[in-house]
């Protein structure tokens, strides 16, 4: 297999598992022997960055050499296309590596070409997955009134509503609170309360009762 694609962990710990395969290939850390696509750019990944790296992988070479591309997700789905040139004739002496949180947005062309090393999910997201699960009994009310602490916990929002005859203004005001918060939406967790916060104001927004609407919004986290 010429191509691995680590996917899971953190960003740090993919990396160490990329450093891990290219040494234990013979792969050093020089210039030669390495490419890495994209290291200094913070952006997406465009098809002349995928050119470039084609230029390199190009060259004739005696030794294995590592292309490497961290958080491939980064590359646009033209480059993406571009780029199963690349795994498709990747070139003599050649080993690839891309890395991803997760394989949803790469394509499948790109996914099936490679050998997939899972890693274990983040420390972060273990521990809101086992604070989450907390949320899976219970009514509606009971859950809302479970997840108050978590919210404080892990977005910062200390903001509750403790009746059940909750007045509409104050069902939004709530729901502003948690979408205004600085939510780290690369979690997972965090990700599903600023989604779900979304649609429950704009149901709302609907004239949805207030009730029901945050009644949903707790169930369409825990599920």
């Amino acid at each position: 297999m010429h191509a691995y694609l680590i996917v899971g962990g953190s960003r740090e710990t993919r990396r160490k598992r990329m450093k891990e395969i290219l040494s234990q290939k013979g792969i050093g850390p020089t210039p030669g022997q390495r490419f890495n696509l994209g290291i200094d750019i913070d952006d997406s990944l465009k098809i002349e960055d995928v050119r470039g790296a084609e230029g390199w992988t190009g060259l004739k070479r005696k030794k294995l050499a590592g292309l490497i591309v961290e958080e491939a997700d980064r590359l646009t789905l033209p480059a993406q296309h571009a780029f199963l040139k690349t795994l498709e004739e990747p070139g003599d002496n050649i080993l690839i590596v891309l890395t991803s949180a997760d394989t949803s947005g790469l394509l499948t062309t790109i996914r099936s070409r490679c050998l997939i090393i899972r890693l274990p999910a983040a420390a972060a997201d273990a521990a809101e997955n086992v604070k989450f699960a907390k949320l899976n009994t219970g009514t509606a009310a009971e859950r809302l009134v479970s997840l108050y602490p978590i919210l404080k916990e892990i977005t910062g929002s200390g903001a509750t509503i403790n009746r059940t005859g909750v007045k509409r203004q104050e069902a939004v005001m709530f729901l502003e609170s948690l979408i205004s918060s600085e939510i780290a939406t690369g979690r997972t967790g965090l990700a599903v309360i600023l989604n779900s916060a979304v649609v429950a104001h704009r149901r709302l927004k609907n004239n949805l009762n207030p009730t029901l609407a945050l009644h949903q919004f707790v169930m369409d986290i825990s599920r």
